[in-house]
Parts: structure tokens; sequence; C-alpha cells
């Protein structure tokens, strides 16, 4: 599990990335506070189905690309 919550999270960070993102700028998106999406990027934080749907929607990708280890 804990490899999962890492390559989410890194995928994240990669999406982000490559749209010229903040994490501050992701954070505004999504209504959160960024400590929380700096936890998620690491893989401290445990993404519930919500969160997956809810970041594929702020990042404009299908939930399957968040989920591919693939780069």
């Amino acid at each position: 599990m804990a490899q999962l919550q890492r390559d989410f999270g890194e995928r994240v960070r990669q999406i982000r990335t490559e749209k010229g993102w903040t994490q501050a700028e992701l954070s505004g998106r999504l209504g959160w506070h960024q400590p929380v999406l700096c936890d998620l990027e690491k893989g401290r934080h445990a993404a519930t189905l919500e969160t997956v749907e809810r970041m594929a929607r702020a990042l404009d990708v299908a939930p399957a690309e968040l989920m591919s280890n693939e780069n």
C-alpha cells in the first residue's frame, strides 16, 4: 500500500509540474491547504477514490492517468 501511495503522489507531482503549476496553485484549485497536497505528493497521505476523482478533475486528466506509474 505504501508504494501505491508514493506512486500516486509522484504522478500527481509530475502532472502538476508539467502544467507549470505550483503546489499552492493546485491546492487552491482543490480548496485544500498546501501541506495536505505536500503530504499526498510525498506518499504520506492515502488518497480515497473521492480524492482521486477530485484530483483528476483539478488536473484535467482521467483518473486512470493518476493511477498509472508509466511516465
